[in-house]
This record gives C-alpha cells, structure tokens and sequence, in this order.
C-alpha cells in the first residue's frame, strides 16, 4: 500500500509540476508579443505615481490584493460568521 501511495504521490508531483511549467510557458509566450506594450503601461503607471508624489509630497499608499478559491459572498464588512453561513 505505502509503494502505491509513493507513486501515486510522485504523479500528482510531476503532473503539478508540468501543469506550472505549462502556465508559465504561456505567460513567457504571452510576454514575448506584449513587451512593448506592457513596457509602455510601465512607464504611464511609473509617471503617474511620481505625479502623486510630487504633489503631495510623499509616495502614495497602495494596496493590492490578489486571491484564489473564494467563494462568492465570502469577503464583506462581516468577515463570514453565522449569518453568513461561514463561522
């Protein structure tokens, strides 16, 4: 049994493995047509941030949140809880 679970463990190993290097081939892939042009959006967002620093004096406060496997409605005021359906 514990041989089984081995090479069922080294599979789904490989398996996630390849399924990264596959997602970022595309990003690589992707990246080679849009150089360029996320070169240009670089630039904009860089000048536009050192407009706002120049205007107040101080670099602005960003926050930036990237998530996966949310349900939908899971994120609010409340946090979850019982009403929520999430204690």
């Amino acid at each position: 049994m514990k041989k089984i679970l081995l090479k069922m463990g080294v599979l789904f190993t490989l398996t996630a493995s390849l399924q990264a290097q596959q997602n970022d081939g595309m990003f690589y892939w992707e990246k080679e047509k849009k150089v360029s042009e996320w070169a240009q959006e670089d630039q904009a967002i860089n000048d536009k941030l050192a407009a706002l620093e120049k205007k107040h004096g101080k670099k602005p406060n960003i926050i930036y949140i990237l998530t996966d496997d949310i349900g939908w409605g899971e994120l609010g005021w409340q946090g979850g809880g019982k009403h929520r359906g999430t204690p």
